[in-house]
């Protein structure tokens, strides 16, 4: 089913990306998360669906930088948020990339100050999925 949509995306995933990226309005990340949850599972969706996933956190988490920052904008830190569980829970093994992972767990660190139950599940959920990647991976001396 995904490679009869794949062309349909490619566009759509191009336009989400430029204009999350400038404005990091918050309904776009619905629109991908919603993505994710459809095609996620489909065999070659990490191609398509990865690259857009981290243009869209990291642009957002660097503007969520600070508390004010957070304060300022509860809708991207919710939208964030939501689209990080999104990804943890359809595919978890998109958000554990040299690119995302550092902002995101810098983002939720900060976020977990405020308190918010999907920052702090989140948080844990990434802490947890980092725990179970270590624990699988054999340390070479």
């Amino acid at each position: 089913m995904f490679e009869a949509y794949r062309q349909c995306l490619q566009p759509v995933q191009a336009h989400e990306t430029v204009f999350t990226v400038q404005t990091r309005h918050p309904a776009y990340m619905y629109v991908v998360s919603e993505l994710l949850k459809t095609f996620a599972s489909e065999p070659g969706a990490d191609v398509s669906m990865r690259p857009i996933l981290t243009a869209l956190l990291t642009s957002s988490c660097s503007g969520l930088t600070s508390l004010q920052q957070l304060d300022d904008n509860p809708d991207l830190v919710d939208d964030t948020f939501l689209l990080a569980g999104r990804a943890a829970a359809y595919c978890p093994r998109m958000l554990l990339t040299v690119q995302l992972l550092p902002p995101l767990l810098d983002t939720a660190m900060v976020s977990s100050l405020l308190a918010s139950s999907c920052c702090v599940d989140v948080f844990i959920c990434l802490l947890s999925m980092l725990q179970v990647c270590l624990d699988s991976i054999a340390l070479v001396p």
